[in-house]
This record gives structure tokens, sequence and C-alpha cells, in this order.
């Protein structure tokens, strides 16, 4: 039994571990684009209790529950799984909050440096603020916003023109 248990084991692990990148990244995807099993079960069984919004808890009931029937093959197996459901989403919930403050820390020296020049130009932090909204909205501003004020404005004006040159 303990030389099975093993075989598993080192199975999984290695259908986790030597999976490629491009594998990974889908069915990370699929994972995160759909409700899971493991947290409609959570779900429910989290209905009456002070947990029932917080999704992280519903993935660790559903996981531990859905690891139950495992215990009919081999109860160490059940408790092992048991285990990683519980621990699994714990984990991603830290990968998650370990990725933003990443991207705050690396924008934060660029915020710093603009403030810095900001404040030396004798700028207030509004103005601040007003000077770095303009860059954000450059993208919407030139693939929106200035095809629809040529619709609307210049083409009437060209037809209008072309159709007096024609009479």
């Amino acid at each position: 039994m303990v030389i099975m248990g093993l075989w598993v084991a080192v199975i999984v692990w290695g259908l986790v571990r030597f999976r490629p990148r491009w594998v990974r990244g889908l069915v990370a995807e699929q994972v995160r684009t759909k409700r899971s099993l493991r947290r409609a079960v959570g779900a429910v069984l989290l209905r009456q209790r002070q947990w029932a919004d917080n999704l992280v808890r519903q993935d660790q009931v559903g996981g531990v529950v859905l690891s139950m029937p495992l215990a009919l093959v081999w109860p160490p197996l059940a408790l092992v799984a048991g285990l990683g459901a519980w621990w699994q989403p714990l984990r991603q919930m830290r990968l998650v909050e370990q990725k933003q403050r990443q991207a705050v820390v690396r924008e934060l020296p660029d915020v710093v440096d603009l403030f810095a020049l900001s404040f030396s130009a004798g700028l207030t932090v509004p103005l601040v603020a007003a000077r770095r909204v303009p860059v954000r909205l450059l993208f919407p501003l030139v693939t929106c916003i200035l095809p629809a004020f040529g619709l609307l404005t210049v083409v009437p004006l060209v037809a209008g023109s072309f159709q007096s040159l024609t009479a």
C-alpha cells in the first residue's frame, strides 16, 4: 500500500512539475474563468455561515468535501488530498496578493519621480494627478474619440463640399 501511495504521489508530482508552461497557463486560465465544482459545493455548505461570501473559504470547504470519497480507496490519500485542498486556495490567494504588491512596487519609482519632478516645478498633488491622467487616456482618445469626432464633423463637411462641387 505504501509503495502504491508513493507511486501515485510521484506521478502527480511529475504531471504538475513537468507540464509545459503554455499548458499550465491554459489550465490556470480555464480555472479562473469558470465557476468550479469545488466552489459550488463550498457555497452550498457555507450558505448559513458567516463565511458565505468568502470565496477562499468556499474553495477550501468544497475541496475537502470532494476529497472525502478517497477515504474509501485509501484513508491516508484522503487525508493528504484534504490537506492539499485546504491549502491550495490560500496559496493561490497569497500568490495573487504577491503579484499585486509587485505591480505596485514596479510602479512606485515612476510615481515618486513624477511627484518629485512636479513638486520641484511648484505643482500641487491634484495638479500632479491631473498631469498623469492624459497619458493614461491617450489610447481611448486616439482609438475612440478622435475617429468619432472625424466621422461626425469632418466627413459631413467634406461630403457637403463634394456635393456643392458636382452641382
